[in-house]
C-alpha cells in the first residue's frame, strides 16, 4: 500500500464521520451501519455453533432477541437513573437518536435476567446456552466499538495512563476504539476454542461465559480511565465500579477452577528451587566405594 493511500485511510480514521451516507433527506448513520453488522455477525456465529447442539434454533433466536430487547430497555433505564446530566421523560427515553445515552452494565444485567427467565420457561440450560452465545456476543461487541469509534470517539493512547504512553509516533496516536475492537475479535477466537474444549468435556460448562465477562470487564475498566462518562454511583464512575467488581469476581472463579493446576505448578517450582543438592563429602565417599569395588 502506497503512503498516500495509507495516509488517506488514517485521515478518515482520525476524523470520524458520524453520517455514513445521505440519500436525499435520509441520513444513514455510521453507528447504525455497524450495529447492523454487529447484529448480523453475532447472530451468524450463534447460528453456526448452536447447530452443534440439540437445541431448537427458533427457540434460541427467540431467546437472543428477547435478551436484546431487555438490554435496550434496561440500558436506557440505567442511563437515566445514573446519569448526572439527563432529565427523564418518556419521549427522551424512546428517541434514542435525538437523546443518546446507554448504560452498558444495566443493559447486560437486564439481558441476562431476560435470558434466564426465558431459559427456564423453555427448559434451556442457562449456563450452557450462554457458552454458545458468548462467541456471537464478543464478535458483536467488536463491531459496536468500531461503530462508536467511526462515529466520533477520539480517545487515543496518548491520553491513557502514563504506564501506557511510552509508545512513540504512529502507535501513540492509535485510537483506543481500534485496540478495544481488536481485543474483542481476538477474544471471540479464544471463546471458540474454549467452547470446543467444553464440548469435549475438558472444561466445565459456563467457563466460556466467565471468560467473556472477564474480557469485557477488563476492557471497560481500562477504557473507563480515559473515556468521559456521566454515569455515577455513590460518587464513583459506574463503569469503573462494575468493571472492577466483575473483573475480580471472574478472576477469582478462574483461580478457584484451576486451583489444583495452579497449586501443582507452584509446588513443582518450589521443589525445584529448594531441592537439596548432594554434598561434596558424600560424592567423595561414593567415589571411594566405587573405587574399592573395582
Amino acid at each position: 500500500m502506497s503512503f498516500g493511500k495509507f495516509y488517506l485511510i488514517w485521515y478518515i480514521i482520525r476524523f470520524m464521520l458520524p453520517v455514513f451516507a445521505k440519500l436525499g433527506s435520509l441520513a444513514i448513520f455510521t453507528q447504525g451501519v455497524f450495529l447492523v453488522l454487529a447484529l448480523f455477525w453475532g447472530l451468524f456465529f450463534v447460528w453456526k455453533y448452536i447447530q452443534l447442539t440439540a437445541y431448537n434454533e427458533e427457540k434460541v433466536f427467540d431467546l437472543v432477541f428477547f435478551g436484546i430487547f431487555a438490554a435496550l430497555f434496561f440500558g436506557r433505564a440505567g442511563y437515566f437513573v445514573f446519569s448526572q446530566e439527563a432529565e427523564f421523560s418518556l419521549l427522551r427515553f424512546i428517541l434514542i437518536n435525538a437523546y443518546p445515552g446507554f448504560s452498558f452494565y444495566t443493559g447486560l444485567l437486564g439481558a441476562l435476567g431476560a435470558i434466564y427467565l426465558y431459559s427456564i420457561y423453555k427448559n434451556i440450560k442457562f449456563l450452557e446456552i450462554l457458552d454458545y452465545l458468548s462467541v456471537g456476543f464478543l464478535t458483536a461487541m467488536g463491531f459496536v466499538v468500531l461503530g462508536r469509534g467511526f462515529s466520533g470517539e477520539t480517545v487515543y493512547l496518548e491520553q491513557m495512563p502514563q504506564i501506557l504512553t511510552n509508545a512513540e509516533g504512529f502507535f501513540k496516536t492509535v485510537p483506543l476504539f481500534l485496540l478495544k475492537s481488536t481485543v474483542f475479535f481476538i477474544s471471540a477466537y479464544f471463546a471458540v476454542r474454549i467452547l470446543m474444549e467444553i464440548r469435549r468435556e475438558n472444561l466445565a460448562v459456563g467457563l466460556n461465559f466467565v471468560f467473556t465477562l472477564w474480557v469485557v470487564s477488563a476492557v471497560y475498566y481500562l477504557s473507563s480511565k480515559v473515556e468521559n462518562s456521566s454515569l455515577y454511583i455513590l460518587g464513583l464512575r459506574l463503569n469503573e465500579v462494575f468493571s472492577l467488581f466483575l473483573f475480580l469476581t471472574t478472576a477469582g472463579v478462574f483461580v478457584y477452577y484451576f486451583r489444583d493446576k495452579i497449586f501443582a505448578s507452584f509446588s513443582t517450582a518450589a521443589k525445584n528451587v529448594f531441592k537439596k543438592r548432594p554434598r561434596g563429602g558424600k560424592k567423595k565417599t561414593d567415589g571411594a566405594k566405587e573405587k574399592g569395588r573395582r
